[in-house]
């Protein structure tokens, strides 16, 4: 009832139109479908070959779309962010260690 209730009400809105078939736009969904199916079964099937690893990582990163649309837009709008004090890691600030519950005076460093 409700269905009928409503495809009555938005018949009324919207007219009724019927798309026209358009061969060069199958041809080029079909194609697109076809090359971005044959990139996947290409990444699949070659796991060592370096061009498939950097293509694989670019796919995965979005080509670095957001990053290269962000230096864009910093570019024509650039950001001047206020410098603030925060707090940095000081080696010979005295901490805690966690595991024996004692102070510790200074971090060694055993790299």
């Amino acid at each position: 009832m409700a269905y009928n209730f409503f495809s009555f009400v938005l018949a009324k809105f919207i007219p009724d139109t019927t798309a026209e078939y358009s061969l060069a736009a199958d041809l080029w969904v079909s194609t697109l479908f076809i090359v971005m199916f044959s990139v996947f079964l290409l990444l699949q099937n070659a796991p060592r070959h370096k061009t498939k690893r950097n293509w694989f990582i670019s796919l995965n990163a979005g080509f670095h779309l957001d990053k290269c649309a962000t230096l864009l837009t910093l570019r024509f709008c650039p950001v001047a962010l206020p410098i603030t004090q925060g707090k940095y890691f000081d080696p010979n600030q005295q901490s805690l260690n966690l595991e024996t519950g004692h102070s510790v005076s200074k971090v060694e460093n055993t790299l």
